[in-house]
């Protein structure tokens, strides 16, 4: 029955065409063991290089060693060429703020990437390079009641999808009940993860409470949802279609017109942002969406989407630019300044309209100054401990500063959240760092405790803001 359905569906999709080396993913779970056994028999068949990866996440101490090791024996027993890795996902996850099943999985397809000839990378691409994974129909439809949990749109519904990049999932038509009738007409061994018994996950719940509900009232209920996800499939790859000749329409030297993207559909407009998003690179959550929407029905205003991406709205057109760059029409652009060489104006321009201006003084100049303008200190910072080197920039996500006189440290969004700074305006506050890229100083709030000047600084920096706030 596996092997049928995968032939089948690696046919109706040409999975292996033009395949040279192709890369399984092996857990040592009944997924994988059938995925690379039948795999082997069709790569010789066809002459396609074979060979497996295995990430050893160590998240369950001793056993996480043992399926690693029984990889390893498999391997072996079948002459296939093996590549391991091993990583603390569960610090990796935590330093990056990311769940455990997220960053696992992130980690688990970049070893893939880096083991495998491909890359995502056009580019950089070895010709007919591929990655299979031994996702199953099961996993599918628990992809599918997942995001229908969580709140989705169309895509959410569709499940996993057969082929994404140079990833195939040739297993994608077969049920969990097809793996394991598979293992044992071969009398393979596999292994079983012990989380897979618990209900600590939200699909172990849905796996061993709802699903089997949903087959009381359909025993062919697995094979229902598949039907259900070809047809939204299909719809999806109509409607992007669409998405994308709409989104040509707009463009104007890569900026697109306002005007007529208020007069598409809505479900059109939601679209066109999400295309934009992913040709940036950027992951489009229904949040971005959300934001990048409201700024476009407001008129203007910007929305910082990543630590390298600014979405704006100006003079009826709106894009996607880059924060980092030379040209800083659209975005705060990443400048670093030398401080022993400031232009005589010390004036540099962030974004269209909006420029900071930098002054260095000395303690006789500062307290002048300081006399008739009991705010200066705000727009004031230490030289002696700043450095030489000061980077300009926008906001990055997880930046945070223990302001002068405040006694902690805080997120910028907490900050910005505390004094109610809309969110269109945060993407665009300009922040002041050392070389070490720790924030220094942050508009509307003023130098971080470290950098405060006090009655031992020399020197001072100096910050005046010209333009857009």
């Amino acid at each position: 029955m596996l092997a049928g359905k995968a032939a089948a569906l690696i046919e109706r999709h040409s999975m292996l065409k033009k395949c040279a080396v192709l890369t399984v993913g092996v857990s040592g779970g009944a997924d994988s063991i059938a995925l690379l056994h039948f795999l082997l028999g069709i790569c010789q068949e066809c002459g396609i290089g074979l060979k497996a990866a295995h990430l050893n996440h160590n998240l369950r101490g001793g056993e996480s060693l043992r399926d690693e090791e029984f990889v390893w024996r498999v391997c072996g027993e079948w002459g296939v060429e093996l590549a391991i890795k091993s990583l603390p996902i569960a610090e990796i996850a935590s330093v990056n703020g990311l769940s455990v099943e997220e960053c696992a999985r992130e980690e688990r397809y970049r070893f893939f990437r880096e083991i495998c000839a491909d890359s995502t990378d056009d580019l950089n691409r070895k010709s007919g390079d591929k990655i299979a994974t031994g996702h199953t129909l099961s996993d599918s439809v628990e992809t599918q009641l997942l995001n229908f949990a969580r709140g989705t749109g169309l895509k959410g519904l569709c499940g996993i999808p057969p082929i994404r990049d140079n990833i195939i999932r040739p297993l994608l038509s077969c049920t969990r009940k097809d793996v394991e009738d598979y293992c044992r007409k071969y009398n393979l061994d596999y292994i079983t993860d012990s989380t897979n018994l618990s209900d600590d996950y939200s699909r172990n719940k849905l796996r061993h409470h709802v699903i089997p509900v949903l087959e009381e009232i359909n025993p062919a209920f697995l094979e229902s949802a598949l039907h259900t996800a070809d047809i939204l499939t299909e719809d999806e790859y109509y409607l992007n279609l669409q998405a994308r000749l709409l989104t040509s329409g707009l463009e104007r030297d890569g900026s697109y017109s306002r005007e007529g993207y208020l007069g598409l559909y809505e479900a059109m407009q939601k679209r066109i942002l999400r295309i934009l998003c992913a040709k940036n690179g950027i992951e489009p959550s229904a949040r971005r969406i959300g934001l990048m929407d409201s700024v476009i029905r407001r008129g203007s205003g910007a929305v910082q989407l990543s630590a390298d991406h600014i979405f704006t709205c100006r003079n009826s057109l709106f894009m996607i630019g880059t924060v980092k760059g030379d040209e800083g029409e659209n975005g705060l652009r990443n400048i670093e300044v030398d401080l022993t060489k400031l232009p005589d104006d010390g004036l540099f321009q962030l974004m269209a309209g909006k420029f900071v201006k930098l002054l260095l003084v000395n303690r006789t100049e500062f307290e002048y100054l300081y006399k008739n303008n009991r705010k200066l200190l705000k727009y004031a910072v230490d030289c002696g401990k700043i450095g030489r080197i000061v980077v300009l920039r926008g906001r990055r996500p997880g930046d945070s500063i223990r302001l002068a006189g405040r006694g902690c440290t805080k997120s910028f969004k907490k900050l910005f959240n505390e004094k109610a700074v809309p969110v269109p305006e945060r993407a665009v506050r300009i922040v002041i760092c050392g070389t070490d890229e720790s924030p220094v100083w942050l508009e509307g709030f003023g130098p971080a405790q470290s950098y405060y000047v006090t009655e031992d600084t020399a020197h001072i920096l100096l910050i005046e803001l010209l333009g857009e706030t």
